[in-house]
This record gives structure tokens, sequence and C-alpha cells, in this order.
């Protein structure tokens, strides 16, 4: 069933419309996303799990498209520089989705979630040391600490996600931000008002996404949601 989901990356890929410049990679923005969306699926963390994964179970390899296995190396700066390829496809994918189940995405809902980073946590003496802690090999350098009332301090990033939430229509999720935690929600969703459908009606979200300039933004781009938007 795992693999069988790669199939589809092919059939709804959406290509950058700006124009790429230098040599072109061995390995195509396709191929990243398929290996990208296997590690998802699968829920692995560590990106050198996913290398020993991939080279354990050859099926996995060519569901993929790796006609040629990377070093470790390369697939992890591969991975790292698909964010903005991630956001189109998220994109490309709700609107592929909400055509095939009849959905309009009238009312769209975003929130923030917190993910806690892996390993040990950073503190602000090490950091201002350029001072790494052992067992982080590899790990995150953009994590902050984000404090709450339910789950007290945590150090790592945000997760901003808007999904269809029209009354009666299926969780499809309709765009995504990863940021860190410092990183305001209203700011995070500034180019949301950018990318929503063209049918949305009306947008959630809790006092932390009620912002003047982000309403502002709304009001330039569509003067006739504001009165419903955040």
């Amino acid at each position: 069933m795992e693999l069988a989901l790669l199939e589809t990356v092919d059939e709804i890929y959406a290509p950058s419309t700006k124009p790429k410049v230098g040599r072109p990679s061995a390995y195509a923005e396709p191929v990243m996303l398929k290996v990208f969306l296997l590690l998802v699926l699968k829920k692995i963390k560590p990106l050198a799990a996913l290398y020993r994964s991939l080279k354990a179970h050859p099926e996995a390899q060519a569901a993929g498209g790796l006609h040629q296995m990377p070093d470790e190396s390369t697939l992890r700066k591969r991975l790292k520089k698909l964010a903005p390829t991630r956001k189109r496809q998220i994109r490309a994918w709700s609107q592929a989705g909400c055509k095939q189940r009849g959905l309009c995405a009238e009312v769209v809902a975003v929130d923030k979630k917190r993910i806690e980073a892996p390993g040990p946590l950073w503190h602000q003496s090490d950091r201002r040391a350029n001072k790494i802690p052992a067992g982080r090999r590899g790990g995150d350098r953009d994590r902050s600490w984000s404090v709450s009332a339910d789950r007290g301090g945590v150090q790592g990033s945000g997760l901003h996600l808007a999904v269809d939430a029209t009354p009666g229509g299926a969780l499809v999720p309709l765009w995504a931000a990863w940021t860190t935690h410092t990183t305001p929600e209203a700011k995070a969703a500034y180019e949301l008002a950018d990318d929503l459908p063209a049918e949305t009606q009306r947008r959630l979200g809790d006092e932390a996404y009620d912002d003047p300039q982000l309403r502002a933004k709304v009001e330039c781009c569509e003067p006739h949601r504001l009165r419903r938007a955040l």
C-alpha cells in the first residue's frame, strides 16, 4: 500500500514555473518527493535511518525511482532543499483531491502544531558558543523554544497547516509551512492568503492568527473576503 501511493506523485506532480539554472540534478524532484513521502509513510525520523532502510529494500528504491542509490550526504542535502517543492506539491495535491471528491473548500481552518525536536536539548549557553551537544550529529540548528499552558516548554519547530473545513466535507490539507517556534503564526500565514482556493469564503484560526497586517493583506488581495476572514 505504501509503495503504491508513490505512483500518484508522477500523476499530480506540479513542476516549478521558475527556470532552473546550472547543471541538471542526477535525481529529479519527483524522485526526491517519492523518497520524502516514503520517509513520512514509514514514520522514519533520522535521515540516516531512511538511508539504511532504502539500501536494505531494493523494492523501495525502485518504487521511489532511485535507479542508482545516492550516498547518504547527497540524499540528506537533496531532502533538505525540498521545502519549496513540498509546499508547491501540497497545493497541487489538494487541488487534485478536491476535484476528485467534488469538494469546494468554502471554509478553510489553519492552526499550528508544535513539533518537538529529537535528541538532547540545545541550551542557549551552548548555542552562543556554537557547541552542538553530543548525540545531535546532523541535528536541526534552527530549533527554538515555545511555551504553552498545556505542554509547557518544547524545543523544536512549528508546523502550520490549513485544511478544508467546509461542513460535510473531507479533511483535505490545502497548505503547510514549517517554521521556527519564534515565528508568529500570523506571519507564517501571510503566504496562505495568496494560496487560498478561489472558492474560499471563510478562514478560521485562533487569536494568534488575528493580526492587522494579515487582515490588510487579505483586504488587498480579496476585498470581498475581509468581513469573513480572520
